[in-house]
């Protein structure tokens, strides 16, 4: 399980798909446990103290969460012979930029939204490129600067 935050090595694309599969099911299975939690205790004070003390509790939990997702993008791009350090390209600047953007969308409408939209607008290849690039693209073949093949089969013994 440790395996999982470290940034040492090569992920397969099934093995990262895999993870971000159980990434997203932890994430939508404590959504609903924090949902069920306000429909029991509806909309009151209680609720409010329940569902911050769960959140207080799980911090510790959603922070390995955290390191492990960029963990596991780490060394599939590692995978892909490229550093880790290309995920400012393909998180880092989509995050700002939909930051921005939301920080300068207004109430209204106008010029600022429309601005607004584009540095949205401009997120998305940053995010479809990351994607191909750490989801889609095979590995590199045989060994590179990052670690061995997580593909290549370890000789078999004739008599094991």
């Amino acid at each position: 399980m440790l395996s999982y935050l470290s940034f040492r090595g090569r992920t397969n694309r099934a093995r990262y798909w895999l993870f971000v599969g159980a990434f997203w099911g932890i994430i939508i299975a404590w959504s609903m446990v924090l949902t069920a939690v306000r429909s029991i205790f509806g909309e009151g004070a209680m609720a409010v103290v329940v569902t911050g003390l769960l959140g207080l509790l799980s911090l510790p939990f959603l922070v390995a969460l955290f390191v492990a997702i960029v963990a596991n993008a780490a060394r599939r791009l590692d995978d892909r012979d490229k550093s880790a350090w290309w995920l400012l390209l393909f998180v880092g600047i989509p995050g700002l930029l939909l930051t921005l953007a939301e920080a300068g969308r207004p109430s209204g409408s106008g010029d600022a939204g429309a601005f607004s939209g584009m540095l949205a607008l401009l997120s998305l290849p940053f995010l479809l490129w990351g994607f191909v690039e750490i989801g889609c693209m095979p590995g590199t073949k045989g060994p590179n600067k990052y670690g061995e093949d997580p593909l290549a089969r370890a000789p078999q013994e004739a008599f094991a």
